[in-house]
């Protein structure tokens, strides 16, 4: 894939999620779930968290480049609901 064909890539797919995030607080340990979409507000882009202990969310994220640990007040998560068909 070309550089402009990847950021055209990288911009759709943005612009589409931003579609399913939660306008709501942030998210709390609590809250946390395995296995389900965030929004990383740090990084602006979508991952799967894959594991939680005390504040923190192991994310892995659609480019593989910045997965690790997150704290969960900088993730939102994935409304689901709000899916529009394309």
């Amino acid at each position: 894939m070309h550089l402009s064909q990847e950021i055209t890539f990288y911009y759709r797919l943005l612009a589409f999620v931003s579609v399913f995030i939660s306008i709501g607080q942030k998210m709390k340990a609590k809250d946390l779930k395995c296995n389900k979409m965030y929004w990383s507000t740090r990084l602006n882009k979508i991952g799967i968290c894959e594991a939680y202990a005390d504040f923190m969310a192991y994310m892995v994220f659609i480019d593989n480049r910045d997965n690790g640990w997150y704290h969960c007040a900088e993730l939102k998560e994935v409304n689901n609901d709000k899916r529009q068909t394309v």
